[in-house]
């Protein structure tokens, strides 16, 4: 099935729980909801919540084209479009953070 994008879009999404024992990290096409509660049923919301329980880096890729299709209306974007577009319009939110320290083995 042709497409208007010629590039598969993907965010690459590293992180480090250093600091954080059990947290969801969320994405949004435009605004993070004021009230964490909401952010489960956005609409802006892309993909489910990346949940981490590992204490060493990570990185995962999600693929985009969809969202940005979703988002934005098929065919309105064109692949020069997408990183201005994600550059003004993407954002995240963190929730679940526990105080408690990974205690990382030697």
């Amino acid at each position: 099935m042709p497409t208007h994008f010629e590039c598969d879009w993907e965010l690459e999404i590293q992180y480090y729980p250093k600091d954080l024992v059990d947290y969801g990290l969320y994405f949004f096409l435009g605004p993070v909801p004021s009230s964490p509660a909401e952010w489960e049923s956005s609409p802006s919301r892309l993909f489910e919540p990346i949940v981490s329980q590992v204490p060493k880096p990570t990185t995962e890729f999600r693929h985009m084209n969809g969202y940005l299709d979703y988002h934005c209306g098929k065919d309105t974007l064109k692949d020069d479009d997408v990183i201005p577009y994600l550059r003004d319009h993407l954002t995240w939110g963190v929730k679940e953070v526990s105080a408690e320290p990974w205690q990382l083995d030697d």
